[in-house]
């Protein structure tokens, strides 16, 4: 039989690791650490991460970062303090009312407020202070969650069900008194469940509630949704019960919707509001098995890069909100705790040591603060729409392009739905051939305008038979891969018997 050819889709769906290799999508992995869909669309190795602070003088991990538009300065938690980032490194603020092992910190009426599982605190761009009342009523005591709502600041404690409210535009308004405009609310009270998150939705706040104590089957689960214009038209209705918030810092709007990781994985808010059973299908469900094996710590929503990014004690998932694409990242000797926006459209990450980090997606830069990643994925095993007849591999081809320094690219090849290991193949990779453009226009010259080496077209003999084929991807660089295809020869139908 004649030779044919087939191109390979490149895997821009992500990893799909809750199927069998033979059932995943063409453009799934089976496998995947450290790649990326790029915002210019182009699946390449992720961005590095760079340290922002020389030297580590936080009290220990860090747990909260915030960039606070109304003092125009990030603020780290960290230990029991507060602290402001400036100039590779952090001064300190104040200390923190609470222990909690996660800080919120939300802007309102010109000054960030801080929930730390203390008595709520304000910072004023100079001073970090307990808050007080005009009013009668207790300041939040045991702030834990904060979140704005239109006119007032809403906070969740460290109890059961109460939620705190602050006066129209007023953070020393608590209730209590004449003339007093905040006031407390309970939220399902008695159930056994903690407020566990709350976020604005359309104007209105959707409260999170679970049982804290049992996260492995934190029930009873809620969601509620607040609505009403003024103290006195405030009602909560149900949205569902089963599902909710269990890492409450993992909550992020996400366009039109909310994001967050609850009991049985990820979710959207629509899911919980549209089906009666959201927790069937989680957005994370491809990647499950994967998934589970891991705690979240974080999340946040970079929306410049359209990922919802998620920071475990392990792995770092990066959602691909368009391509509804899941991509697993690694970190070699760094622990990350928390991750949020920065100013100037930086992702920021904290890590268990006290450093700041964040994603430099220059184009190059692509180490961990000087480490390189392990850059590797696995397709699925390609049948090539013959499941039962054996055949020739003859040849693979692959373009790509080298980012960053000179190193190798291999590939492995596996047979029998990836069980098999037949061989592996590699070929040097040099970024210092690939000038690119430079200003002067000449043809064929290197280092001089565009080189027709801008890409690598590298072709392998394989020279391998098997009914399925499954490709590794080794490279020891970072590399974005542009194209790669397969030319095979249909052997025979391998008669299969059941005696």
């Amino acid at each position: 039989m004649s030779v044919r050819s087939a191109s390979l889709p490149l895997p821009v769906k992500g990893i799909n690791s809750s199927l069998p290799v033979t059932q995943i999508d063409d453009a799934e992995m089976a496998e995947g650490l450290n790649f990326w869909l790029s915002p210019e669309g182009n699946f390449e190795s992720r961005p590095g991460l760079t340290k922002l602070t020389t030297e580590s003088n936080t009290g220990g991990a860090i747990k909260g970062i915030y960039y606070s538009p109304a003092n125009s300065e990030t603020l780290v938690a960290s230990g029991t303090k507060l602290y402001k980032y400036a100039s590779n490194g952090v001064t300190e603020i104040g200390t923190l009312s609470g222990t909690l092992t996660k800080v919120h910190m939300l802007d309102f009426n010109g000054a960030t407020y801080v929930a730390s599982g203390g008595i709520l605190q304000s910072y004023n761009g100079t001073t970090l202070s307990d808050c007080t009342n005009t009013g009668t009523n207790d300041v939040p005591p045991a702030a834990r969650y904060l979140q704005v709502r239109r006119d007032r600041l809403f906070v969740a404690s460290d109890t059961e069900s109460s939620l705190y409210y602050s006066g129209s535009y007023d953070g020393g308004d608590w209730g209590g008194g004449e003339g007093a405009d905040g006031g407390i609310i309970n939220v399902r009270k008695n159930d056994g469940a903690n407020i566990s998150g709350i976020v604005q939705v359309d104007g209105n706040l959707a409260v999170f509630k679970a049982n804290l104590s049992n996260l492995s089957n934190p029930q009873p689960c809620s969601v509620s949704l607040l609505i009403g214009e003024t103290p006195t038209d405030f009602v909560f209705y149900d949205i569902r019960e089963g599902t909710s918030v269990v890492e409450p810092h993992t909550i992020s709007p996400v366009l039109n919707d909310v994001v967050f990781c609850g009991n049985g994985g990820i979710f959207t808010l629509a899911q919980v509001q549209s089906f009666d059973n959201p927790r069937s299908f989680p957005i994370s469900l491809k990647m499950r098995p994967t998934y589970r094996s891991y705690t979240p710590a974080c999340a946040c929503y970079a929306d410049t890069r359209g990922y919802y990014i998620v920071v475990t004690n392990g792995y770092t998932f990066a959602y691909h909100v368009g391509m509804r694409a899941w991509f697993p990242w690694s970190h070699e000797g760094i622990t990350m705790t928390y991750v949020a926006n920065g100013g100037d459209d930086k992702v920021l990450f904290g890590s268990s040591t006290g450093h700041i980090y964040h994603l430099d997606d220059d184009g190059t830069t692509f180490s961990d603060d000087g480490t390189d990643p392990a850059w590797q994925l696995s397709t699925r095993a390609y049948d090539l729409k013959s499941p039962t007849a054996e055949k020739w591999f003859h040849k693979l081809y692959m373009t790509f392009q080298p980012l960053s320094g000179t190193g190798s690219v291999g590939v492995n090849y596996k047979k029998n739905s990836g069980e098999t290991v037949l061989g592996s193949r590699s070929v040097s990779a040099d970024t210092s051939t690939l000038a690119g453009w430079d200003g002067t226009f000449a043809w064929d010259t290197a280092g001089v305008g565009w080189d027709d080496d801008a890409m690598l077209q590298k072709g392998h003999m394989i020279r391998l038979r098997a009914r399925n084929m499954q490709f590794q991807l080794v490279p020891t660089i970072p590399i974005r891969l542009v194209e790669w295809a397969v030319d095979y020869e249909p052997f025979r139908r391998t008669p299969l018997s059941w005696k």
